[in-house]
């Protein structure tokens, strides 16, 4: 049963397709760990409070856990 959990900084919202990125992970893991598509499950969390580098405001991150 994987699990993914996306987190994401919130000035990336606007560029992400949970939908499609998703659909995409859940395919890649039953090809590399024939697991069942029925039993993948994905979230994505929004971070409103980070600070990247020099804190400028077009910093942003990704962290994806599987």
């Amino acid at each position: 049963m994987p699990h993914v959990i996306l987190e994401y900084s919130d000035n990336l919202k606007e560029k992400i397709d949970f939908s499609n990125l998703f659909a995409d992970l859940h395919q890649i893991l039953v090809v590399v760990t024939s697991a069942d598509i029925g039993s993948c499950k994905s979230r994505a969390v929004e971070h409103t409070q980070f600070y990247i580098g020099n804190g400028s405001g077009r910093n942003a991150f990704i962290h994806v856990e599987v």
